[in-house]
């Protein structure tokens, strides 16, 4: 169906799956087929596991970050016009920062990019980080962008194949002096500061193990 190689492991959402006519399932937020979406990868590398440094977390509370990947992604490889516009890309990236940041039941942080797809709820048909359909894409309930399902996961192409949940990217400033005390001084507020040295240190961990996924340690002159 794709007639190209896979430029996103969310291309498999045009996988036909062993029933006629049916494809593996990213639209249904219930779909058991969300867990897919961790098991495959489009390009091999020299890791053990599905954890890589550098990688945009999806948990970002920074919502400009997730609306620039969003925003531009192309619904139709075969219509150049045919792509998330700004307003969506902004609702979309609203809609994923409030969500992550809720403490409603089934909502919160992502834990696995199936998330994206959603999380099933006994007490809802529907629970996703978007819950109405016309919130975040452009067109009617009932339109191509909220019922075809190539449409649907435009934002899902964009965003599994960028970010991951699992790591932290964490960027420490760090500034070390040396000095003296006075004879007089009583408290640290008295601390004479006679050199200083700053370092700008850029780390990955592993969420789940604390495990330090890469490490580059930057001196910052003066």
């Amino acid at each position: 169906m794709l007639n190209r190689p896979f430029l996103s492991v969310a291309d498999l959402g045009s996988v036909f799956r062993d029933l006629p006519w049916k494809q593996l399932d990213f639209f249904t937020p219930e779909s058991g087929d969300s867990a897919l979406l961790e098991s495959f990868c489009i390009k091999e590398d020299q890791t053990t596991d599905a954890v890589l440094a550098g990688k945009l977390n999806l948990n970002t509370r920074n919502a400009n970050v997730l609306q620039a990947v969003l925003d531009g992604a192309r619904r139709d490889e075969f219509a150049a016009s045919s792509s998330l516009g700004n307003g969506e890309s902004t609702s979309l990236a609203a809609a994923l920062t409030t969500w992550t940041k809720s403490a409603a039941a089934n909502e919160g942080p992502l834990t696995a990019l199936g998330d994206l797809v959603g999380r099933y709820n006994a007490d809802s048909t529907y629970s996703a980080f978007y819950k109405n359909l016309t919130t975040p894409y452009s067109g009617a309930a009932g339109g191509r962008n909220n019922v075809l399902a190539r449409f649907r996961e435009t934002h899902l192409r964009a965003l599994a194949q960028v970010g991951e949940v699992r790591v932290w990217n964490l960027f420490i400033d760090l500034v070390s002096q040396v000095g003296i005390f006075p004879p007089n001084a009583t408290n640290l507020a008295g601390f004479q500061p006679r050199g200083e040295a700053r370092w700008w240190i850029h780390l990955a961990l592993d969420r789940a193990t604390g495990r330090i996924i890469d490490q580059q340690i930057e001196v910052v002159p003066e």
